[in-house]
C-alpha cells in the first residue's frame, strides 16, 4: 500500500507540474480524489483507480466477515455438541449411581 501511496503522489506532482507550467486552470484546481478516480489523466492503471481500490477493500472485509462468521457457528455447535454430550453422560452416571 506504501507503494502505492507514493506511485500516487508521484503521478499527483507531476500531473499538477505540468498542469501549472501549461497553465492549466482547470486541472491543478481539481481535488485530488477527483483526478485519483481520472487516473490522473490516465497515467495510472486501470487497477488502481480509487473505486477499484475500494471495491478490492469492500471484498476483503466481506471474506474476513464470513469467516468470522462461520467460526462463530462452528464454535458455538461445538459448544452445543459439548453440553449435550455432558448432559448426556450425566444421566448415564445418575442412572448408574
Amino acid at each position: 500500500m506504501q507503494a502505492q501511496n507514493w506511485i500516487n503522489s508521484a503521478k499527483y506532482n507531476d500531473l499538477i507540474a505540468t498542469a501549472v507550467a501549461n497553465k492549466n486552470i482547470d486541472l491543478y484546481t481539481q481535488p485530488f480524489l477527483y483526478l485519483w478516480q481520472q487516473r490522473f489523466n490516465g497515467t495510472l492503471p486501470d487497477y488502481w483507480t480509487l473505486s477499484s481500490i475500494a471495491a478490492s477493500d469492500v471484498v476483503i472485509l466481506l471474506v474476513i466477515l464470513a469467516m468470522t462468521l462461520l467460526a462463530f457457528v462452528l464454535g458455538h455447535r461445538t459448544s452445543l455438541r459439548q453440553d449435550e454430550d455432558a448432559r448426556l453422560l450425566r444421566a448415564h452416571l445418575n442412572r448408574i449411581i
